[in-house]
């Protein structure tokens, strides 16, 4: 089981910005983890397929990472809130985006 979230854990919801407690007892911790993709292992991994199979493929490649780790946002959200989590995620997205830029 999980560790409960500290006083000093607990912000403002990260999609509305209000309590957490607004929404009903029951809130939210999300954590998303974003990817780049790695055009280079996409590409050598799709030619050892064609070439040998993906069955053996699978046994005798590399097994490269396919995309690698940008970053990791966790945020918490309010029951109100987790309903509109399509626009949450398009935010974190472009987040994301700006650190990935710098």
């Amino acid at each position: 089981m999980a560790p409960g979230l500290k006083r000093r854990e607990i912000t403002p919801c990260a999609c509305c910005g209000k309590g957490l407690a607004k929404g009903g007892p029951i809130l939210y911790r999300l954590q998303l983890e974003r990817f780049v993709l790695n055009p280079q292992a996409i590409q050598h991994a799709a030619g050892l397929e064609m070439m040998i199979g993906p069955a053996l493929a699978s046994i005798m490649g590399p097994d490269a990472d396919l995309a690698a780790h940008l970053d990791t946002d966790a945020m918490l959200v309010c029951g109100d809130c987790i309903l509109r989590m399509p626009q949450l995620l398009r935010e974190s997205d472009e987040r994301g985006k700006e650190v990935h830029r710098r």
